[in-house]
């Protein structure tokens, strides 16, 4: 397979994955989903992916409980649930084998532990790629799942993907506003990647 035939195989399997995940969660409260990706252990050819949600009733929990401002405590994954149902993925050995093809159809060296560089160091830009195409096929499933109506369909109204790390910023806005459109991005989301 070349780079276009992995991507398309990484954005539906990640797609069919998301829909057996979203149709299994039965609380009736959940106002977003989660998509938090993150690097295993800061090794850019091991991009990860789990999927979870927060439930009205935790938002209100932590506001009793902890007296945070609205905003931290309904858009900030810190907060949430994290009861995350989704295996990592990527950590398994089906998904994981799929990326590690992914990533060396780029011809770029794939290494397990990035603390172990080569003689002479690595060039890091060449593996920029990864997260921005891994970002790319994420935005493309939260693309297809509203518009093929998952969301509608399972808890009868359109609710935010959210598409982050544990920090907030401008480029995290950037792709959610891409991924979910501006109806669904609530301002205090806004706020909280702005820094306000």
């Amino acid at each position: 397979m070349n780079t276009t035939d992995y991507v398309q195989k990484l954005e539906e399997d990640i797609y069919k994955k998301a829909v057996d995940t979203i149709t299994s969660w039965q609380k009736d409260d959940i106002y977003v989903v989660s998509f938090f990706f993150w690097d295993e252990e800061q090794n850019p050819c091991m991009p990860r992916l789990t999927i979870g949600y927060n439930t009205e009733e935790r938002y209100q929990s932590v506001l009793l409980v902890n007296g945070f401002d609205r905003q931290d405590a309904r858009w900030n994954y810190a907060w949430w649930l994290q009861e995350d149902t989704f295996p990592e993925y990527g950590s398994d050995p089906e998904s994981g084998e799929l990326i590690r093809q992914w990533v060396k159809s780029y011809g770029v060296e794939y290494f397990e532990e990035w603390s172990d560089p080569p003689v002479g160091g690595r060039n890091w830009e060449q593996y920029e790629i990864i997260e921005k195409v891994f970002l790319e096929i994420l935005v493309r499933v939260v693309q297809a799942l509203h518009k093929n109506g998952v969301l509608q369909a399972h808890f009868g109204k359109e609710i935010p993907i959210i598409i982050h790390e544990l920090d907030y910023y401008d480029m995290i806005l950037d792709i959610n506003l891409l991924a979910n459109g501006k109806e669904l991005i609530e301002k205090g989301f806004i706020d909280l990647c702005k820094g306000r």
